[in-house]
């Protein structure tokens, strides 16, 4: 009975095999650098006297804003 494993190590491999070199997988994008003049600090997060659901508010609306910065930044010198 050492036939079973035989035909999974061989369908194993040809499957790892087959996945390895398919032509249809795009290339690995390289990363663009980011430009000097972006790499800018966001205004000061929110304070920590806030209330809990107040400040988590608070901090998404700032990560959001920091983001819009940032990209509009990265935008205007590509």
């Amino acid at each position: 009975m050492k036939l079973p494993p035989i035909l999974i190590g061989l369908a194993s491999g040809a499957l790892l095999s087959a996945c390895a070199s398919n032509a249809s997988m795009p290339p690995t994008a390289l990363a663009r650098p980011v430009p000097l003049e972006c790499l800018q600090t966001c205004p000061a997060p929110p304070t920590l006297a806030l209330h809990r659901q107040a400040w988590e508010a608070a901090v998404f609306s700032w990560g959001a804003a920091c983001k819009a910065l940032h990209n509009d930044c990265v935008r205007a010198y590509r």
